[in-house]
Formats: structure tokens, sequence, C-alpha cells
């Protein structure tokens, strides 16, 4: 897990387990998109899902409209392609 700050709020990186599937879903309703199989790199704010890179797909990470997420959007997406190049 990672901690970083953005504004006055803590983010808190995260690999998904099975319990995230319905913050998922909220995600990707969220951002009009459809929901990529397989696992993902989570970004929580507040303990809410604002932002989630595909760790199987190399997608645009999927994020909260209604806050600012681009700095953790482009976070996820180099970490997360990392991780899939490392596996």
């Amino acid at each position: 897990m990672l901690h970083a700050v953005t504004d006055t709020y803590p983010v808190l990186i995260r690999r998904s387990a099975s319990g995230d599937r319905a913050a998922l879903e909220q995600l990707a309703a969220l951002d009009s998109r459809p929901l990529p199989a397989g696992a993902f790199l989570l970004a929580e704010v507040r303990d809410e899902l604002v932002a989630a890179a595909s760790l199987t797909a190399d997608d645009e990470p999927m994020a909260d409209p209604f806050r600012r997420t681009a700095e953790i959007r482009d976070w996820l997406r180099q970490q997360a392609a990392a991780l899939r190049a490392a596996a």
C-alpha cells in the first residue's frame, strides 16, 4: 500500500480484492464505461474509490468525474503498466 497526499486528504493505493467489485462497478458507471474483467490498482480518498487502473488490460484508468484525479490517474497508469510488465 502507498499513501500519498493530494490537496488535504491522503490517497491510499492498493490492489483490488474480491470485495471491491460493487465499488468498481459504481466507478465504471460514473465514468460511463464498462467494467473490464480482472484485477485493478485502486486509489481511495477517505475510504471512497476515486480511480482504478486495470492490471490485466492496457486501458485508460477509470475515475470519478466529480473529483480532481488527473495526477492520480497518471500515477495509476504508470504503476499498472509496470506491474503488468513485471508479471
